[in-house]
């Protein structure tokens, strides 16, 4: 499996399009999502669906779109409709975590050149990532075998 940045976008986008669909889907994003696992655009609606449910407010589109701005107005329209149905929204999560730590292991064991990692190049051990391709580089540069 190839990770990309637009697949971690997509993901995103999935998330927060489903918010857009379903307001009452934020505490549930909130819940299972951090800032870390946005980018771009997509970080800044987090942040605002997040303000406005720890304020108490609905996340909907027209107070997120208060809180940002007329300019993302057409990124807000945008992400409802290309989002199929707010239903799969357990999957989108799981893809945009799981892509966006692959890409972010990728960034420190690999140097970040890349656009993609391959999944079978990170394994996890006590719950922590380990980039195979950086581990072995160490233990070349230490005169050892990578396990």
């Amino acid at each position: 499996m190839v990770v990309s940045t637009q697949d971690w976008l997509d993901a995103q986008v999935g998330v927060i399009g489903s918010v857009l669909i379903s307001p009452e889907l934020a505490a549930k994003v909130i819940a299972e999502t951090s800032e870390e696992d946005y980018t771009g655009q997509c970080l800044s609606i987090y942040k605002a669906v997040k303000s406005l449910f720890m304020a108490g407010k609905p996340a909907d589109i027209v107070l997120i779109r208060e809180k940002l701005g007329e300019p993302y107005t057409p990124v807000l329209m945008q992400m409802m409709e290309i989002t199929p149905t707010a239903a799969n929204i357990d999957h989108y999560i799981a893809a945009c975590r799981e892509r966006g730590r692959l890409l972010r292991i990728r960034d420190l064991g690999a140097g970040g050149d890349d656009d993609e990692i391959a999944a079978d190049d990170v394994m996890l051990l006590s719950d922590e990532p380990v980039c195979l391709a950086h581990k072995s580089a160490r233990a070349a540069s230490d005169g050892r075998a990578a396990d």
